[in-house]
């Protein structure tokens, strides 16, 4: 799957694009949203163009740590809890991200991740959404697919 003509990523049998609506997505609609039913998992590639000034003055780190306490205020009623921060390969490019857990409305708890990389004044943002039952093979995957990833 190509994205924006600047990068692509394979992702394996068994995804599927999921139908996105804005409601779904505070921050705006993603670029892709593909989902592994099986696995019991969702990818979502975001992004977003900076400004001259902000492409400048901001790196992925800040834009990490904004994240962050969003999600932190936005899921509090999902009991969330952060795992920490991390940094990811995306393609030879190293993104920075936070990882966390949350209750599901069904009240299933879930792991997620999500990554920045920051490229020229362009800002590509990760996210996974993985059942906690299958967070090891999960993580497994989201490292090969993001790894994996070609910058056009």
């Amino acid at each position: 799957m190509i994205i924006r003509d600047e990068l692509e990523m394979d992702f394996p049998a068994g995804f599927e694009k999921m139908k996105t609506e804005s409601s779904q997505f505070p921050a705006g609609l993603p670029e892709v949203c593909v989902r592994d039913a099986r696995r019991h998992m969702i990818v979502s590639v975001g992004f977003k163009r900076l400004g001259a000034f902000a492409g400048f003055m901001l790196n992925a780190g800040d834009v990490v740590k904004v994240m962050e306490t969003s999600s932190r205020r936005m899921m509090q009623s999902y009991s969330f809890e952060s795992a920490g921060r991390c940094e990811t390969q995306v393609g030879g490019r190293t993104g920075k991200g936070f990882r966390y857990r949350y209750t599901a409305d069904t009240g299933v708890r879930m792991y997620g991740e999500s990554c920045v990389v920051k490229e020229k004044r362009n800002l590509y943002y990760f996210h996974l959404y993985s059942n906690e039952a299958h967070e090891e093979e999960n993580v497994r995957l989201w490292t090969e697919l993001l790894s994996s990833a070609k910058w056009l």
